[in-house]
């Protein structure tokens, strides 16, 4: 599950200190741990779940692996709570459609490799575009998946 983080006020962007300001705060009230990156808050981890600063400021809950997909909602909707209770107390919320150039970007080096934003194209006027990922743990072993269907206006 992703999230692209802005202002409300100015319903602009967050920029990096913001955003980690918020890191911060869930990890505070919510017992998460910081996974950081020098002195660079990049991340937040609990258990086999964790929250991942994506390049473009968004949050990216990777989940824990779980057996029942009533598991799955009640971890998603923790995650929402748990960001949506700090949120609103500093002033922020969440939109996915800005477009690509409107987005800061947000480097993260993990060891000697820097992630990059990937573009994502409208599709046509009366065409879907899905786009989806996932992730397993192991080969075989518990693996999930997820998507986002949209239309030509980013329905």
């Amino acid at each position: 599950m992703t999230s692209l983080v802005l202002r409300l006020i100015t319903l602009r962007p967050m920029k990096c200190d913001q955003i980690a300001e918020l890191l911060n705060s869930i990890t505070e009230r919510f017992e998460w741990e910081k996974v950081m990156e020098g002195d660079k808050i990049i991340g937040l981890k609990q258990g086999k779940q964790s929250i991942s600063l994506e390049p473009g400021g968004q949050f990216e809950l990777s989940g824990a692996p779980l057996e029942t997909l009533h598991q799955t909602c009640a971890e998603v909707n923790s995650h929402l709570y748990q960001v949506k209770a700090v949120a609103e107390e500093m002033g922020i919320g969440f939109q996915p459609k800005w477009r690509r150039e409107d987005i800061p970007i947000m480097p993260k080096v993990v060891g000697h490799r820097v992630e990059l934003m990937i573009g994502w194209t409208l599709p046509r006027v009366r065409w879907m575009k899905l786009n989806t990922d996932g992730a397993s743990h192991g080969n075989p072993g518990v693996a999930s998946a997820g998507g986002v269907l949209r239309d030509g206006d980013g329905e």
